[in-house]
C-alpha cells in the first residue's frame, strides 16, 4: 500500500504552484485527475473536455511524448468512459505498426505505442503488442541495438558519425527492455537477453549513456540515463541501485527526466517497493532540494515540466499511488 513520505504545507504550496502553470492538454489532463482523486477540485472536468477536443483536432504524430499514443494512453488511464475512442486510437496506432520503418525511442517511437498497448485489452491490442516484440527482434544485432548516424538527431549526428547503441530509457536499451519485461508471455526470452545486456555495460559504478564504436561513453545520473531510470525499468536489481546510497548533488533542471524531481520520485518509488529506509531518506533528500528551487521549475510537460514535478510531489504528499509513472516504466515490476 502506498504511504505518503511528505504530507506538508510546503508540498502542497508547491502542487498549487505547479497547477496553474501551463502544460499540454494530456499532461494538464493526467495531473487534474489526480488532484481530484485526494481533494475537492473541479478542474478536471473542463481538462477532459479538452483531452476529448484535442482527438476531434488529430495528431501531427504517433509518439507516446506530443503525439497520439501519449494522449490516448491519458485518456485510457483516467477517462473511463471514452472506449469507443480509444477503440479508434487502438486501430490506427497499430496500423503505424503494419510498415513501421520509425525509431525505437520510448518518446518518439515504438516502445512508446508498446506502453500505450500494454494496458489495452482485446484482438486488436493483442496483435499490436505482438508486432512490436517482432519488429524488435528483427531489428537487434548482436544482442542488442545499434542507431546509424543517419537515425541520429540532427544535432547528435557529428557526435557520432559512426552511430551508437544508446543505453537510456527515453531512446535506447534501457526502454526496450523495461518494456519487454512488461509484456510478459513471448516477449520473456527476449527481455531477458536485454537484461542481461544491459546489466553487463555496468562500468565503475555506474551505466553508460551510450556504447560508441566499442567504448562505454558516460553520462547522466538520472531517469533518462544512468543507473535509475534503468533501476525501476528493470524491477528493481540489486546490482543498479547504487544510486540510492549517493548524496543528492546539485542539479540543472528540477524535471523528471533529468532532474531533482525524477530523483525524488524514483527514490520513493523504490521506498515504497521495499520499505527500506533508506531510500525514504534519499527521496526526502532530493524532496528538500525540489522545494528550496520550485520557483525555477519551468512550466510544461510530463517529462520536462510542471506537469511532472507536481505529479511526483503528489505521489510524496498523498496514499494515492502514482500509476501515472508506468508512462516511464517507473511502476518497478520484478
Amino acid at each position: 500500500m502506498w504511504e505518503p513520505i511528505a504530507n506538508t504545507p510546503e508540498v502542497w504550496a508547491a502542487v498549487d504552484r505547479l497547477a496553474e502553470a501551463p502544460s499540454p492538454v494530456p499532461d494538464r489532463a493526467l495531473l487534474a485527475a489526480y488532484l481530484a482523486s485526494v481533494r475537492d477540485d473541479d478542474s478536471a472536468t473542463t481538462a477532459l473536455e479538452d483531452l476529448v477536443a484535442a482527438f476531434d483536432r488529430g495528431f501531427a504524430r504517433v509518439d507516446l511524448t506530443g503525439g497520439l499514443a501519449g494522449a490516448a494512453w491519458v485518456a485510457n488511464h483516467v477517462a473511463p468512459d471514452s472506449e469507443e475512442l480509444l477503440a479508434a486510437c487502438d486501430a490506427s496506432l497499430a496500423r503505424a505498426l503494419d510498415a513501421w520503418k520509425g525509431p525505437l525511442d520510448l518518446t518518439h517511437g515504438l516502445v512508446g505505442i508498446g506502453i500505450y498497448f500494454l494496458d489495452r485489452e482485446g484482438d486488436v491490442a493483442a496483435r499490436a503488442r505482438a508486432r512490436i516484440v517482432e519488429l524488435l527482434a528483427e531489428r537487434r544485432r548482436d544482442g542488442t541495438w545499434f542507431t546509424p548516424r543517419e537515425e541520429l538527431h540532427p544535432d547528435e549526428q557529428p557526435h557520432f558519425p559512426n552511430g551508437r547503441v544508446d543505453c537510456g530509457i527515453p531512446h535506447g536499451v534501457g526502454g526496450i527492455a523495461g518494456l519487454l519485461r512488461r509484456m510478459g508471455g513471448d516477449a520473456t526470452t527476449l527481455a531477458d537477453s536485454t537484461t542481461r545486456w544491459l546489466l553487463a555495460q555496468l562500468r565503475d559504478g555506474g551505466l553508460p549513456r551510450a556504447i560508441v564504436d566499442g567504448e562505454p561513453k558516460p553520462g547522466r545520473v538520472a531517469w533518462c540515463y544512468g543507473m535509475p531510470g534503468a533501476c525501476l525499468a528493470l524491477g528493481g536489481p540489486r546490482e543498479l541501485t547504487g544510486w540510492l546510497s549517493v548524496k543528492p548533488w546539485q542539479t540543472d533542471t528540477l524535471a523528471l527526466c533529468h532532474g531533482a524531481g525524477g530523483m525524488m520520485h524514483m527514490a520513493n518509488r523504490m521506498y515504497q517497493a521495499t520499505r527500506e529506509p533508506a531510500y525514504r531518506v534519499t527521496a526526502l533528500a532530493w524532496l528538500e532540494q525540489l522545494l528550496a528551487r520550485i520557483s525555477e521549475a519551468p512550466p510544461g510537460d510530463l517529462l520536462d515540466g510542471s506537469a511532472g514535478i507536481a505529479l511526483a510531489l503528489l505521489a510524496a504528499a498523498t496514499d494515492l499511488e502514482p500509476a501515472w509513472d508506468r508512462m516511464l516504466l517507473c511502476d518497478v515490476v520484478g
